[in-house]
């Protein structure tokens, strides 16, 4: 009888020692933990309630082919074209504009366009002063995405040489200035 306590007592400790070094093991044995993911556009992030000054408000991006406005996370088409466009045209246009190398570029809304507009400036372009843009100019404003409420068939258009935001028909002919984040709209 005292063999069988004492192998039954062995194979407890067993048991036991095999419970306590396991626990151990098991833990060594797991995958280690996965560092958290940064977050998008950690460095620059949109500064709506600020007012930064030209010079800390722009980065040149996309092997200087874009602009990055640190205000408000979008990236601008930095070159301008000269050519004119229909409503339909200049959507199209941006869709499949290929600019530092990048695709996904759209025509901005009236709400991300006049991010762009500074009316205090007293000459030239309504544009902060000491902005990165290049080719700019040209006599007729800038078509938006947006469509102009209660006029079937009209969208919104900024003008930087007045500093006016006003509608205009989607078949008139405008510049055009792509963005690449944010949201477009559809309206037709």
């Amino acid at each position: 009888m005292y063999r069988k306590n004492e192998s039954l007592a062995g194979a407890v400790i067993v048991l036991l020692l095999s419970l306590v070094l396991a626990i151990p093991l098991a833990s060594l044995a797991a995958d280690p933990p996965v560092p958290a993911t940064p977050p998008i556009l950690d460095n620059i992030p949109p500064a709506w309630s600020r007012v930064l000054p030209a010079a800390q408000r722009f980065d040149i991006v996309l092997n200087g082919e874009g602009v990055l406005d640190k205000e408000t996370g979008l990236v601008w088409q930095r070159t301008l074209w000269r050519s004119l466009w229909t409503w339909d045209g200049a959507r199209a246009q941006c869709n499949v504009a290929e600019i530092g190398g990048r695709l996904g570029w759209h025509l901005p809304t009236v709400e991300q366009l006049t991010t762009l507009l500074d009316r205090t400036t007293e000459e030239g372009p309504k544009l902060p002063a000491g902005h990165p843009f290049l080719n700019f100019g040209g006599r007729y404003p800038y078509l938006t995405a947006s469509p102009y409420p209660g006029a079937p068939g009209a969208v919104f258009e900024v003008d930087f040489t007045t500093g006016d935001v006003g509608g205009v028909g989607i078949f008139d002919e405008r510049h055009i200035w792509c963005v690449r984040g944010g949201q477009s709209y559809i309206a037709y």
